[in-house]
């Protein structure tokens, strides 16, 4: 066992021994104990004891003893958009609450690099044999930032609030909480599986919360949480209420009382989504700005650490020593743009219960000679300029093939005109115009070059430009009048294997459905899982039910010099720290 988990252990002991201490039902703040720390090479700035802790670091929960030097300092990050409450949970919350919550919630479980469950506020236990059920319970010494203990108790009441994923109860046949076990049996046909990797799905609104907030504002009766105060998680860095303003400053200081699992995590990407959140620093601001401009400015003032930038901008910035930063770990689910035809059945219909009215529906020569028709190189340019990437796959995990993508005929990078031409004459297409729809904010010129990429082949097209907020509804229902859509991001990523999600709410394909069922229902790596994805892979390739056009390199932000941002992983979480924390002290 190495020392950091050596001294998690002695702390988690002396939690638990202060917590058998006390009685009564009623949750009580836990005191902070202090770390007994080994020395470390080198001496340690303000370490008067000689322990290699820092002084003003030495009661933290956990402590990174191989690293002192990394502790302390203020980080300013400007932000482009927030959201004018504080609730993770509330209909169309936009990526501003998501850039603070990241650090502020966590969910039950993580999913690391390799695709595999860890715990993170929660340890799970399940039917390894049937998948009937599966048991969470909280990890010992885990607390919310006012400092009482999670119960098992927050962590149903708030997965049962997210009024988003209610999907997440598919399947349950019987709930049971009983000493701090959470007991859920499911219908074998469903199975545990597929909840297990909901109850790891790291994003912002899968946030535990105390089970008094949750109640407080259960169903959104009384409307969203507003109130600073009433933003209680259980991450490494929690916001300070008195200094929050709306819409201008989020503020968040290190949760000492901390205590990150030490479990597990992919060993070639140290810090990513299963790995220690370790808080380095003391504060984070993130910072309201909605001009690039002045961003700009502000980052070469020194005001600024982090802002969020484009390639030409970083090409004037570099040579200054700032540093752009892209996920290493090649697993961004941002601005991943993919196209989605409308395939809806009267088999699959949902929403208003009619099948699809779209000609592509049952054609899939016809989506071949469309996807053949595009030129992925100019669509992409014209998206992102040249800050971009090929991803014929959603698949990012190891074992899982991309082969029945990467070999579609109908794939070529720079657009085959001709090879369009032949699937079009094998298609039943009747020269009427076809409808591609994109949502709000993004996609105008992306889908103006697929526009012209098919009527080179003689396909007609009309983009249109919906309403991101009525975007779910639109694109759920069959006969709405669109025959193409495109979408960006989460919705293109899933659980196991990172697989399309959005393809099977219009994909009416019976052995399409079983496949996924079959997939979804063993664990990431197991031989089970690898065959179901590979028959599933080449039967969505030769049926063609979505493209991937490409993707981003992930968010794109500028770093002044001395920053280590050292975010990896599927939750992008920051834990940065400064190469001279004293220099970047309030």
């Amino acid at each position: 066992m190495n020392f950091k988990k050596w001294i998690a252990l002695l702390l988690a002991l002396a939690m638990a021994a202060g917590v058998l201490a006390g009685c009564g039902g009623n949750k009580e703040p836990v005191d902070e104990a202090p770390v007994d720390g080994a020395s470390v090479d080198g001496a340690v700035s303000g370490d008067a004891d000689g322990d290699g802790i820092p002084d003003q670091y030495a009661n933290l929960a956990y402590f990174d003893t191989e690293h002192p030097e990394r502790y302390g300092g203020k980080l300013t990050q400007a932000i482009g958009t927030a959201d004018a409450h504080l609730d993770i949970n509330a209909a169309g919350a936009t990526s501003g609450t998501s850039y603070w919550a990241r650090y502020v919630y966590e969910s039950a479980l993580a999913t690391g690099i390799d695709g595999k469950l860890y715990p993170l506020v929660c340890e799970y236990t399940y039917d390894e044999e049937n998948h009937s059920w599966l048991e969470l319970t909280v990890r010992e010494g885990v607390t919310f930032h006012d400092g009482s203990l999670v119960e098992i108790e927050d962590v149903w009441a708030s997965y049962n609030r997210n009024p988003k994923y209610q999907h997440i109860l598919d399947g349950i046949t019987n709930v049971e909480i009983a000493d701090g076990v959470l007991h859920i049996d499911y219908d074998p046909a469903v199975g545990c599986i597929k909840a297990l990797y909901w109850f790891g799905y790291h994003d912002a609104s899968f946030g535990i919360m105390p089970k008094e907030i949750c109640e407080q504002w259960s169903g959104f009766e009384t409307g969203v949480i507003t109130a600073p105060q009433y933003v209680i998680g259980t991450g490494a860095y929690k916001l300070i209420a008195e200094e929050y303003v709306p819409m201008e400053l989020y503020p968040l200081a290190r949760h000492e009382g901390y205590l990150p699992s030490l479990e597990g995590g992919a060993p070639d990407y140290p810090n990513g989504s299963a790995e220690p959140r370790i808080a380095y620093l003391d504060r984070i601001d993130l910072v309201v700005n909605t001009d690039s401009n002045t961003s700009m400015m502000q980052l070469m003032q020194g005001n600024y650490d982090v802002i969020f930038a484009n390639i030409d901008t970083f090409a004037r910035l570099e040579p200054m020593g700032y540093q752009m930063y892209v996920d290493p770990t090649g697993k961004p689910i941002s601005d991943t743009p993919a196209m989605f035809f409308n395939l809806h059945t009267a088999e699959s219909a949902v929403g208003d219960g009619k099948a699809s009215t779209s000609i592509l529906a049952d054609d899939p020569n016809l989506r071949k000679a469309i996807c053949a028709a595009i030129n992925i190189d100019e669509a992409m340019y014209a998206y992102y300029s040249d800050w971009w990437n090929e991803c014929a796959s959603p698949v990012l995990i190891e074992g899982y093939s991309t082969a029945a993508f990467d070999n579609a005929e109908y794939r070529n990078k720079e657009g085959d005109i001709e090879e369009a031409k032949e699937y079009l004459a094998q298609s039943n297409y009747n020269g009427e115009t076809l409808v591609i729809r994109y949502p709000s904010g993004s996609g105008s010129s992306l889908c103006n070059v697929i526009k012209k990429n098919c009527e080179a082949v003689g396909i007609k097209l009309d983009v249109e430009l919906m309403d991101i907020s009525a975007y779910q509804q639109d694109f759920r229902m069959g006969a709405s009048g669109w025959d193409m859509y495109i979408t960006f991001g989460a919705n293109t990523f899933a659980w196991a294997g990172f697989m399309p999600v959005n393809s099977y709410i219009t994909w009416g394909n019976t052995e399409g459905a079983a496949l996924r069922a079959e997939l979804f229902s063993e664990m990431n790596g197991t031989a089970e899982s690898i065959a179901a994805w590979e028959a599933l892979s080449q039967l969505m390739a030769d049926e063609c039910s979505y493209f991937v056009l490409g993707k981003s390199k992930g968010d794109r932000f500028v770093t002044v010099p001395g920053l280590n941002v050292n975010c990896s992983g599927y939750t992008r979480y920051c834990s940065a720290y400064w190469d001279n924390p004293s220099e970047h002290m309030d």
